[in-house]
């Protein structure tokens, strides 16, 4: 049977985080979700059809990304391998290398302001 996007980019998170199906339930439920439930998880993770996106948003958010995100392993492996891994501060979030490129379309006469506001948003990241 052919995995979907989605069963693959979970498989991926999943032993990123060194998680089982039924940990990542219970973490979720801990954090931002008490009806996420063990059935629920283990049904995303392994159904052939395609959940609603108001049932992987939970899971989603778990990780940090968005439902789009999620869906698409490709995306979802560079996220893994492009920064996020724990222990890798030379490595970029590629979340991270679009915001900049974001910054970088902002008109020269409001940069300093984006800037110096980007600034103390990554001070309050790294404490």
């Amino acid at each position: 049977m052919h995995k979907s996007e989605l069963q693959q980019s979970l498989k991926l998170l999943l032993a990123w985080k060194h998680l089982t199906v039924n940990a990542l339930a219970v973490k979720i439920a801990e954090s931002n979700d008490p009806k996420m439930t063990q059935a629920k998880v283990r049904r995303i993770a392994s159904e052939s059809k395609e959940p609603r996106d108001s049932s992987i948003k939970p899971v989603a958010d778990y990780f940090g990304l968005t439902v789009a995100q999620i869906k698409d392993a490709d995306y979802v492996q560079s996220f893994i391998n492009g920064g996020a891994l724990e222990g890798r501060p030379d490595a970029v979030d590629p979340r991270l290398k679009a915001l900049i490129n974001d910054i970088n379309l902002v008109p020269d006469d409001r940069r300093d302001e984006v800037l110096d506001a980007f600034a103390v948003l990554m001070n309050l990241y790294k404490k």
